[in-house]
C-alpha cells in the first residue's frame, strides 16, 4: 500500500477509493487511512487534499446507483455472463 501512496499519491487514493465505492472490491479504505498515516508520518501528502481526496467515494457512489438505476436489469442481462450470473440466478 505504502509503494502505491508513494508512487502515485492522491491519483491512487482517489482511484481507490471511487472504484471501491462503485461495488468492485478493493481497499479504498485501507488505502485512504494508509495515506492519512503516511500524511502525518512524512508530511509528503496534506492531510486537508485527502479529504478532498476522500470526497472520490461520494462520486464513484453516486455513479454506481446511476449505473444500477438506468441499466441495472439490462446490464445484468448483458454482462452477467462473466460473473458468472445468469437467467436462472436471476430469478
Amino acid at each position: 500500500m505504502t509503494h502505491l501512496i508513494t508512487t502515485y499519491g492522491y491519483f491512487a487514493v482517489a482511484f481507490l477509493v471511487g472504484v471501491e465505492s462503485l461495488g468492485i472490491p478493493l481497499p479504498g479504505e485501507t488505502i485512504l487511512v494508509a495515506a492519512g498515516v503516511y500524511a502525518g508520518h512524512t508530511h509528503r501528502l496534506s492531510v486537508w487534499v485527502l479529504f478532498a481526496v476522500a470526497a472520490a467515494a461520494i462520486a464513484g457512489d453516486n455513479i454506481g446507483f446511476d449505473l444500477g438505476h438506468k441499466g441495472g436489469y439490462r446490464l445484468i442481462r448483458h454482462y452477467g455472463h462473466y460473473i458468472r450470473l445468469d437467467e436462472q440466478k436471476l430469478r
